[in-house]
């Protein structure tokens, strides 16, 4: 416990002496010019209407990839990355030096360590850069720190139905690890901090964990505390901090067991990312038969309503701007479902979806494909501003469901050929000899 007490304190020496705008090819830690922490950078925030990418660590690190995802944001409306610091199995994107990772050895085999020579690049063609720090998933520091985890009622860390290990939102304390790579990643010199997996589990044997003295705790509230926790900390600094919640919250109340209800988290941070692809909606969602064959129809329905409900949100502080995550990805584990209805993701889909954001009345928007490849057809030219006319499709079209093939009947059996019996040989039944007398 002593070790962990220290990790605390050096976190918060941390906190204290943190600055921003120092190269990537600097030790953020050593740098003697911090800023003053009773000083507010927040005037020098950047409003950059955020037109994004997401890229991953080690394609950061991979100069043949990234001169492609960089010439996509030179030559193209595209103006950010979201950009992994750590990603979903705990690893980091560039040497950290968070001390509860290094005091735990959490700081090996980092993805990009070349990652300072891009990331240059990226400063000097002036790309919006946001850190996407994934939170309360990690299992390298939920089994180095077992008890900031879930566990279940013997004490054990809890397991989902992947492996994963999870820190427990609950608790304060696992608050620390991941605000320590936000602040990090807020000296390298990103622009906006993006807490992904900020949630409770959902998969798994849930009924198997025991969250102690916060077993009637309200999840939702949760959630928003850490956010607006993170947001006090971190906006000083002038830069934003956002949150990727589910997309299926957008028209649903309860936070879907997750903590991610839209009303509480109206306010927890700045920026809200709902990840609505319509791939993930189930069929008939808002009266829409096949929603990922019409991505317009269930990006501008679930915005809108997303709209309507932070519209009416009660609230004294500032309400949190609404960047959807659009799928720029086919979802073929869909395929059986749909039949004929099923359609290969292309520019049409992609761009339909960009259309319905703006329809619903929002600005921004960011492109998620896990393989970081991106339809560029589906994008207007850097300085064009104006789609009116310049695809040879009409990105507002609805879809035209196709019927179903009938079901071809069974062909009836072919009948058993006629075969003639054929009679059993007689057979001489044997005599019995009668002995002679």
């Amino acid at each position: 416990m002593k070790k962990k007490v220290l990790a605390g304190l050096m976190a918060g020496l941390f906190i204290a002496s943190i600055s921003t705008g120092f190269a990537a090819t600097q030790d953020p830690f050593s740098e003697p010019e911090y800023m003053p922490v009773d000083r507010s950078w927040k005037a020098f925030e950047n409003q950059t209407k955020v037109k994004g990418i997401y890229v991953t660590g080690n394609v950061i690190g991979y100069n043949k990839k990234f001169d492609i995802l960089l010439d996509l944001a030179v030559t193209t409306e595209i103006n950010s990355m979201i950009i992994d610091v750590n990603n979903d199995n705990g690893h980091f994107t560039y040497p950290t030096r968070v001390p509860m990772a290094v005091a735990e050895g959490l700081d090996n085999a980092p993805l990009s360590p070349k990652f300072s020579v891009n990331w240059d690049r990226l400063k000097a063609e002036k790309i919006y850069t946001v850190a996407r720090v994934v939170t309360f998933k990690n299992s390298r520091v939920a089994e180095a720190y077992p008890e900031l985890a879930i566990q279940d009622a013997a004490g054990n860390v809890w397991r989902d139905k992947d492996g994963n290990a999870w820190l427990n939102p609950y608790r304060p304390e696992a608050w620390e690890y991941p605000l320590a790579i936000a602040l990090e990643a807020v000296k390298m010199g990103f622009d906006e901090i993006q807490f992904d997996y900020v949630r409770f589990p959902d998969k798994g044997k849930l009924s198997l964990i025991d969250y102690k003295e916060y077993e009637d705790a309200d999840r939702n509230q949760a959630i928003a505390d850490f956010l607006q926790h993170a947001t006090d900390v971190l906006s000083p600094f002038g830069v934003r901090v956002s949150a990727d919640i589910f997309g299926q919250v957008t028209i649903s109340r309860t936070g879907e067991g997750v903590g991610h209800q839209l009303e509480t988290l109206a306010d927890a941070c700045d920026v809200l990312s709902p990840m609505v692809y319509p791939s993930h909606f189930y069929q008939n969602t808002l009266g829409v038969k096949y929603p990922d064959s019409d991505p317009y129809a269930i990006i501008y329905g679930t915005m809108k309503k997303a709209n309507e409900r932070i519209e009416v949100a009660e609230t004294t502080r500032k309400k949190a701007l609404m960047r959807p995550w659009l799928q720029d990805f086919s979802a073929p584990w869909i395929r059986k479902d749909y039949g004929v209805n099923f359609v290969t993701y292309g520019s049409k889909q992609v761009r339909a979806q960009i259309e319905a954001t703006y329809d619903a009345g929002y600005e921004e928007w960011i492109l998620w494909n896990a393989g970081n490849n991106y339809t560029r057809e589906a994008l207007l030219p850097e300085g064009v501003t104006d789609s009116t006319g310049y695809f040879s499709f009409d990105p507002r079209a609805p879809y035209i469901i196709k019927a179903q093939p009938k079901p071809q009947p069974k062909p009836e059996p072919a009948p058993e050929p006629e075969t003639i019996p054929v009679p059993e040989p007689e057979t001489e039944v044997p005599t019995t000899e009668v002995p002679s007398v």
